[in-house]
């Protein structure tokens, strides 16, 4: 689920968007962040319509793995044989 707040700046518009990855070994909420700007001249409708637009892509991009630091860890509970994991 992508969700999105406004950032305080001096010209256009500005929102993070933020997107809810899961939880790691630990309980951890991980998570996904973007930031993106609008320009002066866009109304109210039209920076809310595209910002919809930004969060479903931005969600998807996030979900396929496009998008972010993919980085696995190593994982304390799994034994490496190697630089194979082994289950």
């Amino acid at each position: 689920m992508a969700f999105s707040r406004e950032l305080s700046v001096k010209n256009g518009s500005s929102f993070q968007i933020t997107v809810s990855m899961g939880y790691d070994a630990d309980g951890k909420q991980k998570t996904q962040r973007k930031t993106v700007h609008f320009p002066d001249g866009m109304i109210d409708k039209q920076i809310q319509k595209e910002l919809k637009r930004q969060e479903v892509l931005f969600e998807e991009e996030c979900k396929s793995g496009i998008y972010g630091r993919n980085i696995t860890l190593h994982n304390p509970y799994v034994p490496e044989i190697g630089g194979i994991m082994k289950c």
